[in-house]
C-alpha cells in the first residue's frame, strides 16, 4: 500500500486554516472506509505473522517467551503514556468540540510529559517481573520503544482517525509492522549466537520503532499542517479527560499479559514459549476486530451512527473466519515455527474458538467507550485481570499450561457477562446508539 488516496472530506493546510474544525463524515463513506481498514489489517496480520515466524525461530520457546512477558509489561505501562489524549483527540474532532491541530498538538504534548517517567516505571516493573537471566539493555530498550516511541506513532495515525480519513488511518497502521519486519530480517541476517539474540532483537526492534514515528510524525505533518502551540495549562484537564481511556487500555493490557508473565514463571521454558505462540496466534486473529471497532469509533462518538446491525457485524464476522484459520493453522505450527514449538499446536487447537469470544467482548467494550462509560470498561477489564489473576494461581500449578488456557476461558466468559450487565444497567442498547451526554 504505497499510494494513500485522498479523503475529500479532509482539509489541507492549503484548502483550510490550521484550526478548521473537520465535517463530520458521510454516513455512505462508512463501507468504504472500513474497506480500507480491513486491506490495511489484512496487510498488517500478515505481517505480523510472518514476523512471528521470523522472532519466534531466531530466539528459541525460553527467550521468546521472556520477550512476550516483557512486550505486555511495557505495554501495559504504555497505555497510559498520554494519557488516551489519542481517543481524546478521536472524540473531541468527532463531536466538532475542537479543531485537528489543537487536539493533535495537545495529545503530543500529553505525550511530552507522561512518557519519560512511565518509562522508568516500566523498567522497574520489567527487571521485577521477567525471569533473572533476561537482559537488561533488552529490557530498557524495548519498555522505551513501547513506552515513548509507539505511542507517539499511534497519536500520528489517530490523527488520520479523528479526521475521518480512513483510508490514511489504514495505511499508517500497517506501516510499523513492515518496518519492524524489515527489522526482523536484518536479525535472521545477523545470526547472533543465542545468548545475544534479544539482545539484539531489542536494539534493532528500538530502531524500527524510531524510523516508524518519524515517519508517521512526517506524514501527519504533510497532511494537517504545523503543530499548534502547546497550552501547557490545559495539559492536565487533557491527561484527566482521558484518564478513563487510559485506564482502559492499562486494564486490557494486564488483562492479555498476567496469564503470559505466570506461565513463564510457573511453567517450564518450553511450555511458556509454546503458550506464548498460541496467544498471539489468537491475538493477531483478533486484529480485524480491533481495526473495525477504531474504523467505527469516529461515527459512534459523533453524530452519523451506522446501522444498528452494521457495527456489531463489522467487528465480530471477521473474528469467527479468523477463529476458523487459527483451527486450520495448528497443526502447521511445527513446521512453521520448528519441532521446539509442538505443544503449540495442541494449545492452539483449543483457543481456536477465542476470537470470535474476544471479539464480541470488544463490541461490549466499544459500546461502553462511546456510550460515556469508558471508566465502567476499564473496570470490567481490570476485575477480569484480578480473575485471570486468581484462575492461574489455583490451575497452573494443578495441570500445568492447560490451566491457563481453561483461565483464559473462564475470564472471557466473565468479562463478557459483566459488561453486558453494566450497558443494561445504563440503558445503552447494543444496536442503538446513544450519544453520550
Amino acid at each position: 500500500m504505497s499510494t494513500i488516496d485522498r479523503v475529500d472530506t479532509l482539509p489541507t493546510p492549503r484548502s483550510a486554516p490550521s484550526n478548521t474544525v473537520l465535517p463530520q463524515p458521510r454516513l455512505s463513506t462508512l463501507t468504504t472506509d472500513t474497506l480500507a481498514v480491513t486491506v490495511s489489517t489484512l496487510i498488517r496480520t500478515g505481517l505480523q505473522a510472518a514476523l512471528l515466524v521470523v522472532i519466534a525461530r531466531a530466539l528459541g520457546p525460553h527467550h521468546y517467551a521472556a520477550l512476550t512477558a516483557l512486550f505486555g509489561i511495557a505495554m501495559a505501562v504504555a497505555t497510559l503514556s498520554a494519557g488516551g489524549a489519542a481517543v481524546v483527540m478521536v472524540r473531541e474532532v468527532a463531536a466538532q468540540r475542537r479543531s485537528l491541530t489543537q487536539a493533535w498538538t495537545q495529545a503530543l504534548g500529553c505525550l511530552l510529559v507522561s512518557a519519560p517517567p512511565l518509562s522508568l516505571l516500566a523498567i522497574g516493573l520489567a527487571i521485577g517481573l521477567t525471569p533473572p537471566d533476561t537482559d537488561r539493555w533488552a529490557i530498557a530498550a524495548i519498555c522505551v520503544a513501547e513506552v515513548v516511541l509507539t505511542p507517539w506513532c499511534t497519536i500520528s495515525a489517530a490523527s488520520f482517525q479523528a479526521a475521518a480519513a480512513m483510508r490514511s488511518y489504514a495505511a499508517l497502521l500497517a506501516l510499523p509492522a513492515a518496518v519492524r519486519l524489515m527489522a526482523g530480517f536484518l536479525l535472521l541476517a545477523l545470526a547472533p549466537a543465542a545468548e545475544h539474540a534479544l539482545q539484539t532483537w531489542a536494539l534493532l526492534h528500538v530502531l524500527a520503532c524510531a524510523l516508524a514515528a518519524m515517519l508517521c510524525h512526517a506524514f501527519a505533518r504533510h497532511r494537517h499542517g504545523p503543530l499548534g502551540p502547546i497550552s501547557v495549562s490545559a495539559l492536565w484537564d487533557e491527561l484527566r479527560s482521558g484518564w478513563g481511556f487510559a485506564a482502559g487500555g492499562t486494564a486490557q493490557a494486564t488483562y492479555a499479559t498476567v496469564d503470559k508473565v505466570m506461565v513463564l514463571r510457573l511453567c517450564e521454558s518450553t511450555q511458556a514459549g509454546a503458550y506464548a505462540i498460541a496467544t498471539r496466534l489468537m491475538e493477531l486473529a483478533t486484529i480485524p476486530a480491533w481495526s473495525a471497532s477504531a474504523a467505527l469509533a469516529p461515527r459512534l462518538f459523533g453524530l452519523a451512527p451506522p446501522p444498528r446491525w452494521q457495527a456489531p457485524a463489522l467487528v465480530i464476522g471477521p473474528a469467527l473466519v479468523a477463529a476458523m484459520g487459527v483451527a486450520l493453522l495448528g497443526a502447521s505450527i511445527p513446521w512453521l515455527f520448528g519441532p521446539a514449538y509442538q505443544q503449540a499446536a495442541h494449545l492452539t487447537a483449543l483457543l481456536a474458538g477465542m476470537p470470535a469470544i474476544i471479539a464480541l467482548r470488544i463490541y461490549l467494550q466499544l459500546r461502553l467507550n462511546t456510550g460515556g462509560r469508558q471508566t465502567a470498561a476499564a473496570s470490567g477489564l481490570a476485575i477480569g485481570a484480578c480473575l485471570n489473576l486468581g484462575f492461574n494461581a489455583v490451575l497452573l500449578p494443578r495441570i500445568g499450561v492447560y490451566g491457563a488456557v481453561l483461565a483464559l476461558l473462564c475470564t472471557e466468559a466473565a468479562v463478557i457477562v459483566l459488561m453486558a450487565i453494566t450497558l443494561r444497567a445504563n440503558r445503552i442498547s447494543l444496536l442503538n446508539h446513544r450519544h453520550p451526554h
